[in-house]
């Protein structure tokens, strides 16, 4: 049966934080430790150690690059500088090497893309440019990728996350000199999402932690009805007498299983009256690429009886804005509209199938006690086996969709029909 994680920055959020609290929960070493040795990269090893952090006991894991380490509670603080830089192609080249899986691939590029993106707007500078020192990036890739790992090795399907988010605050000592908590790039990572300053002045969330909450949390609020099966706690380097540094967890299953769940989504519009019908399809493409969770266009009778299109793009909540921008820069729209809904959704994945002429996915839709309530054949894999085999569409989906059925009814005690 699938799982939901929620979790609740007591004392704030970092990637080693994640780390620990996965760890906490029965992520196993072994696997972070043969992650590091699918990266290949130089001088990179994991240090895992029991801890107390105020009154809670928990997990702290140490990512150590070259010998460097960064200092207790001082996560912003700069990495050696010497050596190469990572651009962001570089760390998706290295994601790829990772061979994470579907689900823990996605999440991990997400990640990576809101974090540079953001360092990208901060700066001022083109995506292509920005770099993170090579110590630096190490680091937040070990905890990026090892986050997105165990997530996925624990079956963990959907994520929330208590607020508003405590951020901290008075100033910070970085690679670009002093800066104010929260830093600009966690402050662009959470647009959206509610916050508040304190209780310490002390930075309490970092641009990786920050990342990761803005790429796997499906929706932020309070502790939804769970059954739960674990609780955990992964440790920050700084043990505070006034506040435990440590990021908790509660892990179970959903509790109403007949209830679909809810999440906020960004909404933005545009109607266009100017821009060739052949210009849609790689307009749409643009959007998808840059993060939008669809696209959409409707035809419209426009002012003066012209005919145009409108455009709808639903995105991750707190990403309208950026998509807005990607849009204005992409099409000939001298303005769009921005607003934040709430969307109802069941969970889903995909599995594959096999049929006469190949491999095809059925994506599923899965209620929140892990029951499977139906499945679809993905187009794009019976339209390229239908065209390998010269067979039609309509052939090879059907004989996907027998072969879905023919597993029989869902059972979420089943490992196979886990999301």
């Amino acid at each position: 049966m699938s799982r939901h994680l929620h979790i609740d920055p007591l004392g704030g959020v970092a990637g080693d934080m994640w780390l620990g609290l996965l760890i906490d929960l029965g992520l196993e070493i072994e696997e972070l430790e043969a992650l590091v040795d699918r990266l290949e990269l130089e001088e990179v090893s994991l240090r895992v150690e029991a801890v107390r952090r105020g009154a809670f006991a928990a997990t702290k894991v140490h990512v150590v690059v070259g010998g460097w380490e960064e200092p207790p509670g001082e996560h912003s603080a700069p990495p050696p500088v010497s050596g190469p830089h990572r651009h962001l192609r570089e760390m998706l080249a290295l994601v790829e090497r990772a061979a994470l899986g579907e689900r823990a691939t996605e999440r991990a590029r997400r990640t990576l893309e809101a974090l540079y993106r953001a360092e990208a707007r901060v700066h001022g500078m083109p995506l292509e440019e920005v770099h993170l020192h090579e110590a630096g990036a190490d680091d937040a890739l070990v905890d990026i990728l090892g986050t997105c790992l165990g997530l996925d090795r624990l079956d963990i399907a959907t994520v929330t996350c208590t607020t508003p988010l405590r951020v901290g605050g008075g100033r910070i000592r970085c690679a670009h000199g002093l800066l104010p908590v929260p830093v600009p790039a966690v402050t662009v990572l959470l647009e959206g999402v509610e916050i508040e300053g304190g209780p310490i002045d002390k930075e309490l969330i970092t641009p990786t932690g920050a990342a990761l909450l803005r790429a796997v949390v499906d929706d932020f609020g309070p502790l939804p009805g769970l059954r739960i099966e674990a609780s955990g706690h992964g440790a920050g380097g700084r043990d505070d007498p006034g506040l435990a540094n440590v990021l908790r967890g509660v892990l179970g299953t959903a509790c109403d299983g007949s209830a679909p769940r809810h999440r906020r989504v960004g909404v933005v519009t545009t109607a266009l009256d100017d821009i060739s019908p052949q210009d849609l399809p790689p307009l749409t493409e643009t959007l998808r690429a840059a993060g939008a969770l669809d696209v959409w266009t409707q035809p419209l009778a426009m002012k003066k009886g012209r005919p145009g299109f409108l455009l709808t793009v639903i995105t991750p909540a707190g990403e309208g804005r950026r998509l807005a921008e990607v849009l204005l820069r992409a099409s000939p729209s001298l303005g769009v509209r921005v607003r934040e809904e709430e969307r109802l959704e069941w969970a889903r994945d995909t599995i594959p199938v096999e049929t006469p002429w190949g491999t095809v996915r059925i994506k599923r839709a899965i209620d929140g006690a892990g029951h499977v309530l139906r499945g679809v054949p993905e187009f794009e894999d019976c339209l390229a086996a239908a065209r390998a085999a010269s067979v039609s569409v309509d052939r090879v989906r059907r004989a996907a969709h027998r072969a879905f059925e023919d597993r029989g009814p869902a059972d979420p005690t089943r490992k196979e029909d886990e999301a």
